[in-house]
């Protein structure tokens, strides 16, 4: 007796030590929750350690008092910032370590971003030991069921229940909310598979009635009455034998007198037919041949003659002639001008310009890869420079050729011209 006192007297003294778990004053909505989240994921983000400090507190003290369910995303990144909390400020790895367990049991493929968390931060070696211990076997409370209230249902961490189990050494949310509603009854915050009494009814026994087999021994089923005898039929009198009548004489059958044959009467002899002569046939007058006459040969026409194509004359170049004041004519020959020219200079100069514009953003983009911090931003950085880079050597080939195009083309001759006069 006095080791189960000694045994008891801790819990009973933290039970009854004032504010050792403070009574809800307010309801504490997913509003507030999403609030929060944002502003402590910010103020981590942006260094801030007093924002940092205060949301983060006011975070966990609110999640006890939460009347809402949240899907288990929305938990997981409420207990990986309750967690970073006391790593970070109360500089307790220890109750950060259980926080990360249960965030990664929900979401066990988070990283921390390098933007949010630097890449040498030690919380960083904390929430990755604790990856392999997240995923553990949940325990049942022994002899112990769950009775949800009527057309209500038990969520844990987000998670409909079905039995009380949970995994141990980690911090849970545990909620009755009505079926089809999000609006949650009650919350609890409890530690492992430390269910509420008020969740819990002991197992239903089912007791099966089993007869006593002595009494059943006992109890002699009485005998069957044996049937009366039946009296036997007397036998019927055998019929007298009936006397068998005499067949009647079968009578004999008179002799019939035999006809007399009649003679045979002789056929007349048939008279032969005389023999008639065959006509000959007459023979079948043969046409004559009729002479065909022989196809006149057709004509051959005559190989027409190809024109050949007349050489297209040179643009003739203009020829101006102007008399001066000394009576002297001056004459002056321009050079015709192909209209294709000039958009084809204009067009190889805006390409040339184009690939200066992308090769020197792609400097800009090299800038960007050298202060990336994240793998995502390093592979996305990488991939652009190679964009770039490869866009402006296009630019540059398609300018070049379009340009030497322009300057080559010359309206003498058809065709492109190789003089190089412009």
């Amino acid at each position: 007796m006095i080791a189960l006192v000694f045994t008891l007297f801790p819990a009973l003294l933290v039970a009854l030590t004032p504010g050792a778990e403070a009574a809800c004053t307010a309801p504490y909505t997913g509003g507030a929750l999403v609030k929060d989240l944002g502003s402590v994921a910010s103020a981590l983000r942006n260094m801030d350690d007093q924002m940092f400090a205060t949301s983060g507190k006011a975070l966990e003290a609110g999640m006890p008092c939460l009347d809402q369910t949240a899907p288990p995303q929305l938990y997981a990144s409420a207990f990986r910032y309750i967690g970073a909390v006391h790593f970070l400020v109360d500089n307790d790895p220890e109750t950060a370590r259980r926080w990360f367990r249960t965030s990664l049991e929900l979401e066990p493929t988070y990283e921390w971003d390098a933007q949010e968390l630097e890449l040498n931060n030690p919380m960083r070696a904390a929430w990755e030991n604790e990856r392999p211990n997240a995923q553990s076997e949940g325990v049942l409370v022994a002899d112990k069921e769950l009775d949800p209230a009527s057309g209500s249902a038990l969520l844990l961490d987000g998670r409909v229940l079905a039995e009380a189990r949970a995994t141990t050494d980690r911090p849970h949310m545990l909620q009755s909310a009505v079926v089809g509603s999000r609006h949650a009854d009650s919350t609890w915050l409890i530690d492992g598979n430390g269910f509420p009494e008020e969740v819990l009814k002991a197992p239903t026994i089912v007791v099966a009635v089993v007869e006593d087999p002595k009494k059943a021994k006992k109890a002699k089923a009485e005998p069957t009455p044996k049937p009366e005898p039946v009296a036997k039929a007397e036998p019927a009198p055998k019929p007298e034998p009936v006397a068998k009548a005499e067949p009647a004489p079968k009578p004999k059958p008179e002799p019939v007198a035999k006809a007399e044959p009649v003679a045979k009467a002789e056929p007349a002899p048939k008279p032969k037919p005389e023999p008639v002569a065959k006509a000959e046939p007459a023979p079948k007058p043969r046409p004559e041949p009729v002479a065909r006459p022989e196809p006149e040969p057709e004509p051959k026409a005559e190989p027409v003659a190809r024109a050949e194509p007349e050489p297209r004359a040179a643009k003739p170049a203009k020829v101006t002639a102007v008399t001066g004041d000394d009576g002297v004519q001056h004459m002056t020959v321009q050079r015709t001008r192909p209209k294709e020219k000039t958009p084809l200079l204009i067009v190889g100069g805006v390409g040339l310009a184009a690939a200066a514009g992308l090769y020197a953003y792609s400097w800009k983009v090299q800038q960007d890869f050298n202060e990336a911090t994240t793998t995502d931003d390093l592979d996305r950085l990488q991939s652009a420079n190679h964009a770039f880079v490869i866009a402006s050597g296009a630019s540059l080939l398609v300018g070049l050729g379009i340009g030497y195009w322009g300057v080559v083309l010359d309206g003498n001759t058809v065709g492109f011209s190789f003089g190089g006069r412009f």
